[in-house]
């Protein structure tokens, strides 16, 4: 997953452009190969999802793991295929929601069928190590992706804290495999500064919490925006269980990532430089 997602990256928002744009078009028109791309691949997403089936939401991997302790398989092949889809037209969810829910349903399934296990929280505890895994090898932190993978899953607290032991224990195995195999070092993403904070005042700390309250306060507000959105969506009758209507909803999204990517391209693929 993750060496085609790299070469496809670089492919089309690189090599292609500077083959194919820089040169030959005016400078005052390279934006255009933002739109153009976001669009032509957006249907390609679409049209997986119409073919191959509903890749179904992190939400709905949460919904499993409560219900059954697993994510059947049938949901990996369209999930594959629609998050390489979107997160090459310049989406900027990222690859961290699609691995959990495809480590999630192969972990089950290991889980199910080669270790022929009856027990659903025996089964939970081996889908939290498949995601545990896959959020820590790309987060590149083994402690903090193991307990985003248990935090996503919990209501109130920790709800499964039973499984914790191994699921940190999957995600340092995942870390160290993933890095190795990729030839990535284990290193911070961001050098903010040379020198070490040797101390500091101790309204910092108010000035955190308050910082902690504005980034809740836009949350909230992002999170209605979303509900709206989807009821928007749902008036206009994309929203169908037959997914009869996924090309034009994949495509009414794309209008919205192509004009946030021309006027902020820091915010595409997940934006993790554009600090």
């Amino acid at each position: 997953y993750y060496y085609v997602l790299d070469y496809f990256l670089e492919l089309v928002w690189k090599r292609m452009p500077e083959k194919l744009v820089v040169d030959r078009w005016p400078e005052s028109c390279h934006w255009l190969w933002i739109p153009l791309v976001t669009f032509a691949l957006s249907a390609c997403c679409g049209m997986s999802i119409y073919y191959l089936g509903e890749p179904g939401d992190l939400a709905y991997t949460i919904q499993c793991i409560h219900s059954k302790g697993y994510k059947s398989t049938h949901h990996i092949l369209p999930m594959i295929a629609a998050s390489q889809f979107s997160i090459l037209a310049g989406a900027s969810l990222g690859p961290e929601a699609p691995l959990v829910a495809i480590c999630a349903a192969t972990a089950g399934f290991l889980s199910r069928r080669i270790f022929k296990q009856t027990n659903r929280n025996v089964v939970r505890k081996h889908t939290f190590m498949g995601m545990s895994g896959a959020l820590s090898a790309f987060f590149g932190v083994p402690l903090g992706g193991s307990l985003f993978a248990l935090e996503v899953a919990s209501r109130f607290g920790i709800e499964y804290f039973e499984h914790l032991v191994e699921s940190i224990f999957a995600g340092e195995v995942c870390v160290a495999v993933f890095r190795t195999l990729a030839g990535l070092p284990l290193q911070q993403i961001w050098k903010i500064s040379p020198q070490r904070m040797a101390e500091t005042q101790p309204y910092m700390i108010l000035l955190g919490a308050a910082i902690g309250l504005l980034g809740a306060g836009v949350a909230f507000l992002w999170a209605n925006f979303h509900w709206r959105l989807m009821d928007v969506f749902r008036v206009l009758g994309l929203l169908d269980d037959e997914n009869a209507y996924a090309v034009p909803r994949v495509l009414l999204g794309a209008c919205g990532v192509a004009s946030i990517g021309v006027l902020v391209p820091q915010t595409m693929f997940w934006g993790e430089w554009e600090v």
